[in-house]
């Protein structure tokens, strides 16, 4: 399955010019309002030459074989990938060009998650494709349909979550008016079952985000805003494995932002270091740089590989925090 390996972002929002590599399991760390969110936005809106994706909808979905107008001015967004390029032209926010993927090989369907915790697990209607939308939406219909015809996803997901909440027992759904149905919980030594709704954020998230990686028709490049969201620290590293673990197994790329150090600590092992990518803004402009780049201009593997990469982001040298020190002022 190809994937993504580069992104470059010219006159794209807060990025005027700034280029990166990507990953098969790639993590944006940066502060508030750095150009996160626009990062995995640029991505998504690249792809979108010939994928639906739930998550763009105030994009709008664009096609190469039609103009569309955009609310900003866009240069280029180039994405390059092992099965070959895409670079989409815009001039005065409309789509002038496209050129495919070489040797017939598509780049892959994509989706971007922002989940909305008060929407994960709701009472939900019948429907003959059911997936996991941009907000979380949909997870109770989805396990529903894998209960009934691939029991296997099923009790895999559920063997997972119970990792994440040892507590939970069971899943089971329950039919309701209107044709809906109710996503239940079952707890050791409790008789009674309760709602997902009336769980925490945290665990609802977790199971959210276990359900899009085993949900039918899965997308190949899943964008992921804010992975640490109500999750606790120490479920984090289990997340990360087994997000590793989908993408090994079945060639799924995952691009994740996080504003959490715990989340970067699961990128300590140096094979991990080029997988991260640094995104900062300085008077105004977004810019990005791959972490190892950085971790070997520091000397961190000689002079500071005891310390936590997590504590070394906190600290601010490595950059990506707000106001990043004159040391970077010069890429990467």
């Amino acid at each position: 399955m190809p994937f993504l390996t580069e992104v470059h972002f010219q006159n794209y929002r807060s990025f005027l010019d700034a280029k990166c590599r990507l990953s098969r399991v790639t993590l944006a760390i940066g502060a508030n309002n750095a150009g996160k969110s626009n990062f995995l936005r640029g991505i998504g809106l690249g792809i979108a030459s010939s994928a639906v994706l739930p998550g763009l909808a105030g994009e709008g979905n664009r096609s190469c074989h039609r103009s569309r107008s955009l609310s900003e001015d866009v240069t280029e967004i180039k994405l390059n990938g092992t099965g070959g390029n895409l670079r989409i032209e815009y001039l005065h926010g409309e789509v002038v060009g496209s050129y495919g993927v070489s040797g017939g090989v598509g780049l892959p369907n994509c989706a971007l998650y922002k989940l909305n915790a008060d929407l994960i697990g709701i009472a939900e209607s019948d429907t003959e494709r059911p997936m996991v939308h941009s907000n979380g939406e949909g997870v109770t219909r989805v396990l529903q349909w894998l209960s009934l015809k691939k029991k296997k996803a099923f009790q895999l997901i559920e063997e997972e979550f119970q990792k994440f909440v040892p507590e939970i027992e069971e899943l089971t759904f329950e039919r309701a008016d209107q044709g809906k149905w109710y996503l239940q919980v079952k707890e050791r030594g409790i008789e009674s079952q309760a709602s997902l709704s009336e769980m925490s954020e945290g665990t609802r998230t977790i199971l959210a985000l276990l359900t899009i990686i085993h949900q039918p028709n899965r997308p190949e490049l899943i964008l992921l805003e804010d992975i640490e969201h109500a999750i606790h620290p120490r479920g984090l590293a289990p997340l990360i494995e087994t997000i590793r673990r989908i993408s090994a197994e079945h060639g799924v790329q995952f691009i994740m932002t996080t504003q959490s150090p715990y989340v970067l600590d699961c990128f300590q092992k140096k094979e991990f270091w080029a997988d991260v990518v640094i995104v900062e803004k300085k008077d105004g402009v977004s810019r990005v740089a791959n972490m190892d780049e950085r971790l070997g201009r520091l000397g961190y593997e000689q002079e500071m590989d005891k310390m936590p990469l997590g504590d070394l982001w906190y600290s601010g040298l490595m950059g990506g925090v707000a106001n990043p020190p004159p040391i970077w002022d010069k890429m990467p």
